[in-house]
């Protein structure tokens, strides 16, 4: 009033207080007491704009004056109030200062709430279209009824959202249910930020009384909030001034928790300015004349206020600055002034829920589930695939280098080093998926994945083919057209069809990866533009690999019981599952670019590829390194078992045999060096041809798997020599021969390379020879099988065929006895070769 009365001296003026009563009715008719009893011309307040508008309204009759420090609405900024102006910036002023606030925190992606009610509606309007303006994105947008207690869907919204920062437009009561529920949803973190409306400055003064059960709680939960206000220079002359008379009123309460008490104090200034300059123009019982004009004849020039400067605009609205408040701990504080121009001034350090000054992202920092080079896992595994492929590089040289010896020939070195190169093509497919994801990524890891795994199912595929075709048929001619170029030209084929099928795909339904929407996860999962279309590429490609590897599966069964120096079935028999593991990996995904599903895939495709090179393309390597070469398709030298059986021998313990003593049987073979077992051999009295041949060695089954070398007591196992072949070069196991017959096959050991020619020679003149020395190679050039006169007609590949094998599997003496009907064309008359010892022997 003092600063009222000292504009000028002839005019005076004074406070008439009047009781709204928090109402519209009760608002109303407190002012026409007012004119009534005091002739009033200008009228401070209402403290809502709901109440101010009708108030506005009625005053029109009366051609009274009217400010309002804290009537925010837009509305009232319309030509219908010609006579109301205010010292606060209107909801559009501020809802557009809280846009361009957050864009100066660096936040770029937002959640929208607010109330839907005017004050809300106007708050959102403006601030969206700022927000569009600066680019900002609302990651969701959502509503809510003043004075509901359940905002339990609006915050569960707010928590799935893309954004961590929540812009809220509500009221103080309003404001604190929703905290509680924010906190409830564990929204009240370090990793979230809440900025709210200039209506949450009652919220800590009087809005949430200090007698209410949750004061203390609400007081925690607004930790952190920010909230704008319009500004008030704390600094100027005009605030201290006020805030001097206000401390001579009130010693207890401070004026600066006074919602609005700066707008208000410049809005009684305002009217008196405006009252004199009206006065001065027209006399002082004109001043509520009908014809004046607000902005003509009543708004005063631009002052210095206890809010800043004071000016307005034609309708009446002030273009404002608002200060950034921050609350913390119950109390609160500005942190950031927000000047009318856009320009952001801070004032103290900012304090967010976790007492951090730093202002917390919008969007939250998300883990990264797709491989990048930084993970340590995928540098560990991306060093183990680069030295496997070094290593079988290296393997590839020392192949290339023994390239025509016969372990090397055997299993044909063209089709090995392609085995090789499948396995490099299986291992540089998991580098690909390294990285951001792209249409590259969606495309070649499974491209590069698939054609290596044809690579090494077709190399295998159609060597066995080959090896069945040569032993399971009865004419040479047949066989001219499965040379390496042929057998080149069906992988080659094999690999055109699936890169024709999957440019079907890259070219009719590419796939494309799609971020996912997680707000706390990135990831990545590839989409193709038809999933249709995708599923019949996928499917197409399933079958005919899965065809591919149960060709190969069969052709190994049907080649189970050929020479061993050919034969691959055991590895081949093995190798179903990790055929069926990189199926699997190539064409179900795991959701592309899971980091948990990369590392599981690359592992287990580590050690499936290591597994496969061993099993098909390393033992030669290691064959050929350790010096022994033709190798078989079981392990190396006896094991200790059989050296521990041959100890056996030297020491006495076990029996040894001797050749028969009649005439009759002749002296066909017999070893030297005892105590080492002899070859046993009886003549039959009729015939004259071979009846008995007996000895006991070290044996092991090399058609079962894991099958061990041992010598056993007892009965042995009865051949018919009808339906058995040998080798007796059967590779890398030593001084061995190998017996085939009825889809079972034995490796059997001697002392010594004489006691080994004595068997070779008498199952030479009895059953069908089957040398890898004298075979047809395999590696495609056709030659002629070496056979034994006595028994021509026994195709090769039909040793398999006969009936199961009679008696124990037990090893240790090999024995043939002959049958009374002699193999035509045979100088010696046999039918069968029992494996069985002479003697009681301990079991090894």
């Amino acid at each position: 009033m003092p600063v009222m009365n000292a504009l000028n001296p002839n005019y005076r003026f004074a406070f008439v207080r009047g009781n709204s009563g928090g109402n519209r009715a009760y608002a109303i008719s407190a002012m026409w007491r007012l004119y009534d009893n005091n002739a009033t011309v200008a009228y401070i307040g209402e403290y809502t704009s709901e109440n101010t508008i009708p108030l506005v309204y009625v005053e029109s009759r009366i051609r009274a004056w009217h400010c309002s420090g804290s009537a925010s609405s837009s509305e009232l900024s319309s030509n219908q109030f010609p006579r109301f102006f205010r010292t606060i910036p209107d909801n559009t002023q501020q809802g557009a200062a809280m846009a361009k606030f957050a864009f100066a925190m660096g936040w770029t992606h937002v959640n929208l709430l607010a109330a839907t009610d005017s004050y809300g509606a106007t708050i959102t309007s403006s601030f969206l279209a700022t927000a569009q303006t600066l680019g900002i994105t609302i990651s969701s947008t959502d509503v809510y009824v003043p004075g509901d207690h359940d905002l339990g869907p609006q915050v569960r919204n707010l928590a799935n959202s893309y954004s961590n920062v929540h812009v809220v437009a509500a009221y103080a009561e309003d404001f604190a249910v929703l905290l509680r529920e924010a906190r409830v949803q564990g929204l009240l973190n370090a990793d979230n930020a809440w900025l709210g409306t200039d209506a949450l400055e009652m919220y800590m003064s009087g809005g949430i009384p200090t007698t209410s059960s949750n004061y203390a709680t609400d007081m925690a939960n607004a930790n952190g909030v920010l909230y704008l206000a319009p500004y008030a220079d704390t600094n100027s002359t005009a605030y201290q001034t006020m805030a001097a008379a206000y401390a001579a009123i009130n010693m207890t309460y401070p004026i600066s928790k006074v919602p609005y008490a700066a707008l208000h104090y410049d809005c009684a200034v305002a009217l008196a300015r405006g009252l004199i300059q009206t006065a001065e123009s027209v006399g002082p019982t004109n001043v509520t004349r009908a014809d004046l004009v607000l902005e003509r004849d009543f708004l005063p020039p631009p002052f210095a206020g206890a809010s800043g400067e004071v000016s307005f605009s034609n309708e009446g609205d002030r273009a404002g600055s608002f200060s950034v408040w921050n609350m913390y701990g119950g109390q609160r504080f500005a942190a950031y002034h927000m000047f009318a121009d856009g320009s952001v001034q801070s004032v103290a350090p900012a304090q967010f829920f976790s007492g951090s000054s730093t202002p917390p992202p919008d969007i939250p920092a998300k883990m990264v589930l797709y491989p990048q080079w930084s993970d340590p896992g995928v540098v560990i595994t991306s060093v183990v695939r680069a030295v496997l492929i070094v290593l079988f590089l290296a393997g590839t040289a020392v192949l290339f280098k023994h390239r025509n010896e016969a372990i090397v020939r055997n299993l044909s070195f063209p089709f090995l080093v392609l085995i090789t190169n499948g396995c490099i093509w299986v291992l540089v497919g998991e580098f690909v998926s390294v990285g951001k994801p792209s249409r590259v990524t969606c495309h070649a890891p499974v491209w590069i994945l698939t054609i290596g795994y044809q690579m090494i199912i077709g190399s295998s595929a159609v060597k066995t083919y080959r090896i069945w075709r040569i032993f399971d048929n009865k004419s040479m001619r047949r066989l001219k057209t499965i040379q390496n170029p042929y057998l080149f030209k069906m992988v080659a084929s094999l690999i055109a069809l699936q890169s024709i099928i999957f440019g079907i795909w890259l070219g009719a339904f590419p796939s494309s990866p799609v971020a996912s929407n997680s707000k706390k996860l990135l990831y990545y999962t590839c989409t193709s533009s038809s999933k249709v279309g995708e599923q019949a590429v996928m499917g197409t490609t399933l079958a005919l690999n899965l065809a591919l590897l149960v060709a190969v599966i069969y052709l190994g069964y049907k080649t189970r019981n050929v020479v061993s120096s050919f034969r691959e079935t055991l590895w081949i028999i093995i190798l179903r599952l990790p055929g069926v593991i990189i199926l699997a990996f190539s064409f179900i995904t795991m959701a592309d670019f899971l980091l948990g599903a990369y590392m599981i895939r690359t592992i287990v495709m580590i050690y499936v590829v290591a597994f496969t090179y061993a099993a098909l393309v390393g033992r030669v390597v290691i064959a050929i390194l350790r010096g022994t070469t033709g190798a078989p398709e079981g392990a190396a030298d006896p094991p200790a078992a059989a050296a521990a059986a041959r100890a056996k021998f030297a020491a006495g313990g076990v029996g040894t045999t001797s050749m028969t003593s009649t005439a009759r049987a002749g002296a066909v073979a017999t070893t030297t060096g005892a105590p080492n077992p002899a070859i046993h051999v009886s003549m039959n009295h009729e015939t004259g041809k071979v009846a008995h041949v007996s000895g006991q060695y070290a044996v092991k089954e090399s058609s079962a798997w894991f099958a061990t070398w041992t010598m056993h007591a007892g009965d042995g196992v009865v051949l018919p020599l009808a339906a058995t072949q040998f080798d007796p070069h059967p590779g890398r196991a030593a001084l061995c021969i190998e017996l085939f017959a009825h889809g079972r096959a034995w490796l059997v050991q001697f002392e010594s390379e004489p006691d080994r020619d004595a068997w070779v020679k008498v199952l030479a003149a009895t059953c069908t020879v089957s040398s890898s020395s004298r075979s047809r190679s395999a590696t495609g050039k056709a030659t002629d099988v070496s056979t034994a006169a006595p028994n021509k007609e026994a195709a090769a590949g039909k040793m398999g065929k006969g009936k199961s094998v009679e008696a124990l599997a037990r090893a240790g003496t090999a024995q043939t006895n002959s049958s009374e009907a002699g193999l035509p064309g045979a100088s010696v008359n046999a039918s069968r070769v029992a494996i069985q010892p002479t003697r009681p022997t301990r079991q090894f």
